[in-house]
């Protein structure tokens, strides 16, 4: 026991090892509260034990399996699944971590590997793969078996491993094939802002889709739901630009060829081939999708036609180059681009179009002349006026020449009514326009209309075609005899779809709502109410037709369906979304990583509320004071921040004024469940509210009085008599020795009666013989009395000892790389403090008499050295497996110490390594005050799994916790909240603090699932402590 401090802060420390806040066991003689499980010690008195059940405390639990939440998941497995029964861990373990591994789950045969029994009613856990259908899910526990049949679905999970074509036409209508897993009848495809116009069902591994017509060029997100899953796959699929070509320069080039001629447009990107009339040009080179370069072929004196091919298409411009003799006689060869309208510039193309007078007329309206050149004259289109839809054009001057049709007035578009009706199509559609010619074809979205007439120029009418739900569609209308003559109206109308719900992602979250989930379905729109169950979600927003976000309300634990409301339409997803009561009552993380959101449970150690919610308590995640990550918890003291930002590990802060505050740094899961006290009410330092353990005693005899040696003048045998600890913190280095002044404990002859005092439960009894000479005793022997059942009302009587385990066993100890501290002149070598027990299973553990000089010291053992090897006499010949020993080492002063467990099986006397050791943190922060920032060093070494900093107020009667942090390992400073440094200030101004560090080792530790009991001896292999000098707020 160290003893270089003040009471007053012994207490303190007293106090923090015993990890508080923190569940604590339960009050029976059936459970141990530290040590790891092993085998029994393998001896005993030779007295048959008696049941070492405990008292009878009413009807025993039953263990039940009620429901799943939710109650189907993927065949893959992983899926997140909240169990809910009884029987879990009541009268067998005091908190989940103690019952994990009496505990076996199994769904459908196969065992859970990965599950948390977060009370005696609830266990969290990831079901493993499973085959499609009905799975019944067993628990076993020493409570009893129980089979649930049939109570957990399991299915294909919807995945998309492969599409092909990956890419396509803007204008959409090609053919895509999905294949992957958990596809049905009813399977969704959206391709960015539209969903697909016909989805065929080819089987569950396979669907196919129709691509609707894209918005612009581009990637485009690849989307993919049912009720079976989702698949986003972003920018997954490209619409190809369409192959136009827009302008040619220049129009004409010599007969001879070798002309380098630049085409601009769209969809060049990879083009095979320009052509000119039926020759193809030389040299071609893609500048970008939008130009390419080319160099004329030979030809004869006229205008031809130019043909771009690449991967998206071919397009023709009519009569787009012209070649020219440039000693050739007037001539007049095109109008280009021959599709005009008012205003317009275009080009006339011929020879000997500078010499002399040039008028033109478009059918029959005098154009104006602009600039001229051998080959061309710039022309302004004139008015339409009456001029015929295809008009010929007119060239006088000092000649003149005709071109018959050459030039065609384009199609123009002004309204579409009525502009929306169903996604089936069959909409009777009136188009007024212009210059619509007679064998005009009209595009709606993605597919050509099934019936168009064109009543004249100036109208068409038509019935829609199966269409896209999602934003407005063009609809397009072209010359079927010219397809260089088009137009498009823009958004000019929307296939309905109906409303219809589909997916909720994610499909479960905490009962405090504000879980951001993303609804997939279609017909969405503004003007809509989405229910949970009753409850209407808050914090709508609209994607687009097919997407919608919002939060989820508040609720019970339990099932729900997600009804979506409209403009009188309606449809439910029948059980889509899952309650959870993220609450852990190990405290600690738990739950999945976090994608997203966060939830936050506040709950009381206070002695006599241990549990009970906190409501109104102040979360913050981070530092930032106008975060909007930031809120109360409400009447189940819960709280869920949800955004798609939450994605890294975060630091989270608890605090209320008059309670401790509590902050969890590299927070990356998505359930967070802190215990925090109250700081001016209930017994300082208390972490539970249990009822203590009721008094009780045992007696007997001992017998076996036997010397190993002829006994020496004023040497005697003496028997002293001890109850087994229940803990390895119950007694030195970590606690006191008790008064023992009214117990019949040493025991001088063979036959002798003995009485002690203990706790009611399970436990076992021993004697360690030894030779007493005044005040020097020498132990030689031992004997134990197992499985005493004992209560304060049925104290255990008659319960003898027989001495019959000499114990003549020294064991050799090895420090393996020993620690150096800070001493008061500087460097200086640790000394080294073994203990050992043996342990005895649920009966506890039986301290080396070298722990306590066989119960008269408690100031540490007697073995102990600054060297680096040690004998430690006085064991049993069992094996090793049966011990546990410890190594405490520390400087000349009081702190830091370190701490290390060691376990080795096998022959005790070939001797026991211990190390290697945790150093010891070396406090740097704070020193005088405390602004919001605790830092320490470390020395090269073994690196800690999790550190537990508590900042504590000592008093007169024990120390009362002020704040507790817990922060990976890896970490040696932590910056907490201004707000909640403030609070520390106003409510400790005036009082001394100081801080305590805890870093720890344990095995098979995950601090994204750490537990109040990580906080706690009674799973640390090593650790070590630290404390700060005194500071003010």
């Amino acid at each position: 026991m160290r003893t270089s401090l003040s009471p007053l802060f012994l207490a303190a420390l007293a106090l923090a090892l015993a990890g508080c806040p923190r569940p604590q066991p339960r009050p029976d003689g059936g459970v141990v509260d530290a040590g790891p499980q092993v085998e029994d010690a393998g001896f005993d008195a030779g007295v048959d034990p008696v049941d070492a059940g405990t008292e009878d405390a009413g009807p025993p639990p039953e263990l039940k399996i009620t429901r799943l939440l939710p109650p189907r998941g993927a065949t893959a497995g992983g899926t997140p699944v909240l169990l809910e029964g009884s029987g879990f861990l009541r009268d067998f373990a005091g908190t989940g971590s103690q019952a994990r591994p009496l505990s076996t789950l199994r769904i459908g045969g196969n065992q859970v590997q990965d599950f948390q029994i977060i009370d005696d009613n609830t266990i969290e856990f990831r079901t493993p793969p499973g085959a499609t259908g009905g799975a019944s899910v067993t628990m076993q526990n020493p409570n009893g078996d129980y089979l649930c049949n049939n109570c957990f679905t399991y299915f294909d999970e919807l995945v998309v491993t492969t599409f092909s074509p990956r890419e396509g036409p803007l204008a959409g209508g090609n053919e895509v094939t999905l294949n992957g897993n958990g596809f049905t009848n009813d399977t969704q495809v959206n391709f960015g802002a539209f969903s697909s116009p016909k989805v065929t069902f080819v089987s569950a591994t396979e669907v196919k889709a129709v691509v609707p017509r894209g918005v612009a060029a581009g990637p485009v997100d690849l989307v993919v739901y049912n009720k079976n899953g989702a698949s986003n796959q972003r920018r997954a699929y490209a619409y190809l630009p369409d192959v136009r070509i827009t302008s040619i320069s220049p129009v004409t080039g010599a007969v001879a060829g070798g002309t380098t001629v630049t085409l601009n447009g769209t969809g060049f990107t990879g083009a095979t081939a320009v052509t000119f009339g039926a020759n193809a040009g030389a040299n071609l080179t893609v500048v970008s999708d939008a130009r390419l370069t080319v160099e004329s072929p030979a030809g004869t004196a006229g205008a031809v036609d130019v043909t771009v091919t690449s991967p998206g298409g071919t397009w023709t411009t009519r009569r787009g180059f012209s070649y020219v003799d440039t000693a050739g006689s007037f001539a007049v060869f095109a109008l280009t681009p021959h599709v005009v309208r008012a205003g317009e510039t275009v080009t006339l193309t011929g020879q000997a179009l500078d010499s002399g007078a040039l008028n033109v007329t478009v059918g029959g309206v005098a154009a104006t002349v602009g600039a001229r050149t051998f080959s061309t004259a710039e022309v302004t289109v004139p008015a339409r006026g009456a001029a015929p839809r295809i008009s010929d054009v007119v060239v006088s001057g000092g000649s003149s020449a005709t071109l018959t049709g050459g030039a065609t007035w384009r199609v123009s578009l002004t309204s579409a009514t009525p502009n929306s009706g169903p996604v089936a199509g069959g909409t009777a559609v009136s188009v007024v326009g212009a210059a619509i010619p007679s064998s005009a074809e009209v595009v709606v979205g993605t597919f050509a209309a099934p019936s168009v007439t064109v009543g004249s120029e100036t109208a068409l009418s038509l019935t829609t075609p199966a269409g896209s739900g999602g934003a407005a569609s063009d609809l397009r209308v072209v010359d079927a005899t010219d397809r260089e003559n088009d137009a498009v109206l823009e958004d000019a109308f929307t296939f309905r779809e109906p409303l219809s719900i589909g997916r909720v992602q994610p499909e479960r979250g905490a009962i405090a709502g504000n879980t951001l989930v993303t609804v997939l379905g279609s017909g969405f729109g503004e003007s809509m109410l989405i229910r949970f169950g009753a409850n209407v979600a808050k914090d709508f927003k609209f994607i687009d037709s097919h997407t919608v976000t919002c939060r989820t309300p508040k609720a019970s634990v339990g099932v729900v369906d997600v009804k979506v409301e409209r403009l009188g339409e309606s449809d439910t997803l029948p059980g889509g979304f899952s309650y959870f009561d993220p609450r852990s009552i190990s405290g600690g993380l738990s739950g999945g990583p976090m994608v997203g959101t966060l939830n936050v449970t506040v709950l009381e150690s206070t002695q006599g509320s241990y549990g009970a919610p906190v409501p109104n308590a102040k979360v913050m995640i981070g530092l930032d004071p106008t975060t909007p990550f930031q809120g109360v918890t409400d009447h189940r003291g819960q709280i869920t921040f949800s955004d798609t930002t939450l994605v890294k590990a975060e630091l989270v802060t608890v605090f209320k004024d008059f309670y401790e505050s509590a902050t969890v740094t590299g927070v990356n899961a998505e359930n967070l469940t802190v215990f925090i006290a109250r700081t001016g009410g209930g017994e300082p330092g208390s972490g539970g509210g249990q009822m203590g353990v009721p008094a009780s005693m045992i007696s007997g005899r001992v017998a076996g009085f036997k010397a190993p040696r002829a006994l020496m003048p004023g040497e005697s045998l003496e028997a002293r008599v001890f109850v087994a600890q229940t803990s390895l913190y119950e007694g030195p280095p970590f606690g006191n020795l008790r008064d023992r002044s009214q117990e019949k404990w040493r025991i001088a002859q063979e036959g002798g009666e003995y009485l002690v005092y203990t706790g009611a439960g399970l436990r076992a009894v021993y004697a360690v013989l030894g030779i007493s000479r005044g005040a020097l005793f020498t132990p030689v022997a031992m004997g134990v009395r197992r499985g005493v059942t004992t209560s304060a009302d049925n104290p255990a009587t008659g319960r003898d000892i027989i001495i019959d385990t000499q114990l003549d066993l020294t064991v050799p100890i090895t420090i393996d790389s020993p620690l150096t501290f800070e001493g008061v002149l500087g460097p200086e070598p640790g000394v080294n403090r073994v203990y050992a027990w043996l342990e005895l299973g649920a009966e506890g553990f039986i301290p080396n008499p070298n722990n306590t000089n066989t119960g008269m010291n408690g100031n540490g053992s007697l073995v102990s050295s600054a060297g680096t090897t040690l004998s430690f006499p006085h064991f049993p010949r069992l094996d090793g497996s049966n011990f546990i020993f410890l190594n405490e080492s520390s400087g000349s002063l009081a702190y830091p110490v370190s701490y290390y467990f060691r376990r080795q099986p096998g022959n005790l006397a070939t001797g026991v390594t211990i190390g290697p050791l945790l150093p010891a943190p070396n406090i740097t922060a704070p020193l005088t005050t405390f602004t919001g920032t605790v830092s320490w060093t470390m020395a090269p070494g073994p690196s800690p799994d999790l550190h537990h900093v508590q900042i504590l107020r000592p008093t007169p009667t024990g120390n009362v916790p002020v704040w507790s942090i817990v922060l990976p390992g890896t970490e040696t400073q932590v910056v907490v909240p201004q707000a909640a440094v403030d609070k520390l200030n106003r409510e400790e101004q005036g009082n001394q603090l100081l801080v305590v560090i805890y870093s720890s080792r344990s095995p098979r530790f995950a601090y994204n699932q750490w537990t109040y009991d990580s906080l706690s001896g009674l799973t640390w292999s090593s650790y070590t402590l630290a404390v700060s000098n005194g500071f003010t707020p």
